[in-house]
Order: structure tokens, then C-alpha cells, then sequence
């Protein structure tokens, strides 16, 4: 998404907005920044925050709905991309691992010390599993039915790059198909921050892990697509 954005004209602020406040990853290192994000953080009013976000550039945020949210957002174009709720549990664990954060709350020691990865990851769903959903899923899912939101699928975009990228585009201006497939293209071959795309996962995945998840999305009322 970055680099169909950048490829396309869009500047990159490498702001984060947060309900509390602004994230400004251009202050510090790419993996301090991962690790700890609080160090590049300035809490202020979310209104202020957007209001940091130059013109014609894009930021990132996982900014909870609410009416008085989608209001303060009403003029500004927002892409929703989403992927299998499932894949989200397991990169988030991946993350929390990868970064050395997931031993910062003391529940995180029942899952994050075993050797064992299918496991490990089945530990986690019982630990984190309904904070996940009440934190992320809940409250930002109800953003996909409003009318300056583009919508966008994680899987999509990987199978079907130009039709996804031309829908990425038009939320910044026209652009013929040429261009569109220059964009793609430049944009699919650059190499991404992180390497989730290129790991093996499949020894973390269980019968167990599936339904562990399904129960917590029925539990919760929560589909994805």
C-alpha cells in the first residue's frame, strides 16, 4: 500500500494517528520504532493529530469508529485494507515476538516461552485472543460502510494488482490504465519493510488454532469479509 501510494504521487508523512496522539517515525530508527513506539509519540487531541498530515501526503492509524471520528475524518479520502482475521492473529503474534514485546506484560509469559510454535500460538489466542477482538476487530470493522471509505482486501491486492492498484489511484486523482500498470509495477517490486510475505507459517497453524478463532469471532459478532 505504501509504495502504490508513493508511486503514485502521494507524500509519505510516516505519521501513525492514534486516538491519544501522533506517532512520528521519521524522529527515530525503523526497529526502535517497532520496538518502542512510545518513543516517537506526541499525545494530543486527534483533531490535532489529523491536522498534522501535510496536504496530498498519506497516513496510517487503526482509529477505532465512532460518529465523532468519521466526522473529523469526512474530508479526508480513507483506504480500508483488510485481511483474513485469522493471518491478523498470527502476524500480530509474529510481531509482538520479533520486536521483543511480547514479554512486557507478564500473561505474555504462558505463550511466548514455548518452544513449541503450533502450541505457542494456541496459547496466545487464550491470552490475547479477546483483547485482539475488543481492542481492533469491534470497533474498526464499522468503518467499511462509510461513503469516503475505499475498501480494499490484503489478498486482492496480492492476485490482482492492477485492478486493486486502480482502485487505490482514484482516490488521488485520474490516471490511465498505462499508468496504472507502471505503478503496479514499480510499486510490487520494491522490496517491503518487513518480510511476513516470505516466512513459512504453516508450523503454527492448527485444527485447534481455527477454531479457537472462529469461536472468538462468533462470540463477538465479527466477520471478515
Amino acid at each position: 500500500m505504501r509504495e502504490i501510494l508513493e508511486q503514485a504521487g502521494a507524500g509519505k508523512s510516516q505519521l501513525h494517528i492514534s486516538e491519544t496522539g501522533t506517532y512520528d517515525y521519521s524522529k527515530i530508527s525503523y526497529e526502535l520504532g517497532r520496538q518502542r513506539p512510545n518513543k516517537c509519540k506526541t499525545r494530543m487531541p486527534l483533531k490535532d493529530s489529523l491536522d498534522q498530515i501535510p496536504d496530498n501526503s498519506f497516513a496510517v492509524g487503526h482509529l477505532a469508529y465512532s460518529e465523532e471520528t468519521a466526522k473529523l475524518l469526512e474530508d479526508f479520502n480513507v483506504l480500508f485494507i483488510g485481511r483474513d482475521i485469522k493471518a491478523v492473529y498470527l502476524s500480530f503474534m509474529i510481531y509482538q515476538l520479533e520486536t521483543g514485546r511480547a514479554l512486557r506484560d507478564s500473561q505474555d509469559a504462558t505463550w511466548a516461552n514455548d518452544s513449541n510454535p503450533a502450541r505457542q500460538f494456541q496459547k496466545f489466542i487464550g491470552v490475547r485472543g479477546d483483547k485482539l477482538m475488543t481492542k481492533y476487530f469491534t470497533k474498526i470493522l464499522p468503518w467499511r460502510s462509510q461513503p469516503n471509505v475505499t475498501c480494499l482486501n490484503f489478498n486482492e491486492l496480492l492476485v490482482s494488482k492492477f485492478t486493486e492498484t486502480k482502485r487505490i489511484v482514484k482516490t488521488i486523482g485520474d490516471f490511465t490504465d498505462q499508468q496504472v500498470w507502471n505503478i503496479a509495477d514499480s510499486s510490487f517490486e520494491q522490496p517491503t519493510q518487513t518480510l511476513s510475505m516470505t516466512k513459512d507459517r504453516s508450523k503454527y497453524w492448527s485444527g485447534v488454532a481455527h477454531q479457537l478463532i472462529e469461536d472468538l469471532m462468533k462470540k463477538y459478532g465479527v466477520s471478515y469479509p
